[in-house]
């Protein structure tokens, strides 16, 4: 399997605006039209659910679809763990008979792949506060591994106010034809994040990723949702997505991530998002910093 087939996160999906009928047409085949509503009010419901969640630590199984290098489509299948901590922690390592293929990270400042294939074993890092996305490009990867905190819907959103200071645009409308609720960001005029959420539950069903001139990049689809175990949390507990399939809409390729036997309140070893502890317990000798220009690195 090629670098660039190894995991192929997110984007896509278009919800055009809907039409109404004229007086005395019949209406029974056409959609609603867009309610707009508003934002806060709906983040304030979607984070009532992801309030409550902590950690998330799971088995894993892994399928992927890549295209080979003679053009063709092939699928792998991979065992891990992925493991999550509130509000930027994000470890999910791949592998198969006890041997990891991939480990894909984040923390608060710095997010990282590590290549531990026979003859690999070595380590791609970059800052958060750098763009990212082209220097993922350089491993084929489609979203970097800090995106994949937004993109499983597990985290609190921010409101309108905050987004705001930092020059993003938000909008929220209703789709009742379908039952879905829409959150938008933009920067400058410009689509750079989509929710599409259940109107009923305000569970997240698909998160969209746009590029820099607002194309889709890459979409995720989240499916069977069920309850988070959590011990001492009165009520309904949180529900989260237990599958996650991810496409990336330029290569085609895909990846699924299924979450068996979730536990909302097991201990995670710190070390799983710490780079430098993670690179000497895997004994890894070589790195790369992926935010100096190719062909830079000594």
């Amino acid at each position: 399997m090629r670098r660039r087939a190894q995991v192929r996160m997110l984007a896509g999906a278009a919800v055009g605006a809907g039409l109404a009928g004229c007086a005395g047409e019949p209406t029974a085949d056409l959609p609603d039209r867009p309610v707009l509503t508003d934002y806060d009010m709906v983040v304030d419901g979607y984070n009532q659910r992801t309030d409550l969640i902590e950690t998330i630590w799971a088995p894993a199984v892994v399928d992927v679809r890549f295209t080979t290098e003679d053009g063709g489509t092939d699928w792998e299948q991979g065992n891990g763990r992925f493991q999550f901590r509130q509000p930027d922690r994000l470890s999910l390592n791949v592998g198969k008979l006890g041997n990891n293929w991939f480990w894909i990270g984040c923390n608060d400042v710095l997010y990282w792949i590590f290549d531990l294939r026979e003859n690999e074993q070595v380590v791609y890092f970059g800052r958060n506060a750098a763009n990212g996305r082209d220097a993922a490009d350089r491993l084929g990867w489609p979203v970097v591994p800090r995106d994949l905190v937004l993109l499983t819907g597990n985290t609190s959103l921010p409101d309108a106010e905050a987004l705001a200071e930092r020059g993003v645009a938000v909008e929220a409308w209703r789709r009742d034809d379908r039952g879905r609720t829409f959150l938008e960001w933009s920067r400058g005029g410009i689509r750079t994040t989509r929710y599409v959420l259940e109107t009923d539950t305000l569970l997240p069903v698909r998160i969209i990723l746009y590029g820099d001139t607002g194309e889709p990049l890459v979409r995720t689809e989240l499916e069977r949702h069920d309850h988070l175990p959590i011990r001492g949390v009165g009520g309904a507990l949180p529900r989260i997505a237990t599958h996650y399939r991810i496409r990336n809409l330029e290569t085609g390729d895909e990846v699924s991530i299924r979450l068996e036997q979730m536990q909302g309140e097991k201990k995670i070893n710190d070390v799983v998002f710490d780079l430098e502890a993670l690179a000497e317990q895997l004994d890894i000798r070589r790195a790369t910093d992926l935010d100096q220009p190719a062909g830079a690195q000594p």
